[in-house]
């Protein structure tokens, strides 16, 4: 996929260095359920798992910043694809040296379109711990709308329980792109 300023493709092994890049940062899996990566290595690892599992009901895409065709600044990911009620979940990742200009915004509503036009699903959901703020900013941004608040949903690194808000985006429904 291509956008103005990105380019959205599969990862490649190469990509591990500048995954590392925001993987080791604290920042970065505040709300997630994983530490801060301590070597380069650790991204390696996850990049060779997501390239072995290839199946229809998860995709992983690299955002990469069209003018440096090599340059990964984040990651997407679709997944729970359910193709019988059409709907997936979307996740993001972007390093945060290129938040504030826009790419995670133009990278997820890419995807988002793409998951309409060519996968054929009609909703794409995403959630959010409660507090995230960027993350809540990002899916209003694409169209999303509020659902409504899972409470406990959620146990981080830390080992307590989160609640987590759930947003989506429907095609031929009352959400329409």
């Amino acid at each position: 996929m291509k956008t103005e300023r990105l380019i959205i493709r599969e990862l490649k092994i190469e990509d591990a260095l500048d995954m590392y890049e925001y993987t080791s940062k604290p920042e970065v899996s505040k709300f997630l359920t994983w530490e801060p990566h301590l070597n380069v290595e650790q991204d390696r690892e996850f990049i060779n798992k997501v390239l072995s599992n290839k199946d229809k009901e998860s995709y992983y895409f690299g955002i990469v910043l069209a003018a440096d065709l090599q340059k990964l600044i984040g990651c997407i990911h679709i997944y729970d694809v359910n193709e019988r009620h059409k709907r997936c979940e979307i996740s993001y990742i972007l390093n945060p040296d290129y938040s504030g200009k826009g790419y995670a915004t133009e990278a997820v509503a890419a995807v988002i379109k793409w998951i309409f036009m060519t996968l054929g699903l009609r909703r794409v959901q995403a959630l959010c711990i409660e507090g995230n703020v960027k993350s809540e900013c990002l899916m209003k941004r694409c169209g999303m709308q509020y659902e409504g608040l899972l409470k406990n949903y959620a146990v981080l690194k830390d080992g307590k329980s989160y609640s987590m808000k759930i947003y989506s985006i429907c095609r031929g429904g009352t959400d329409q792109l």
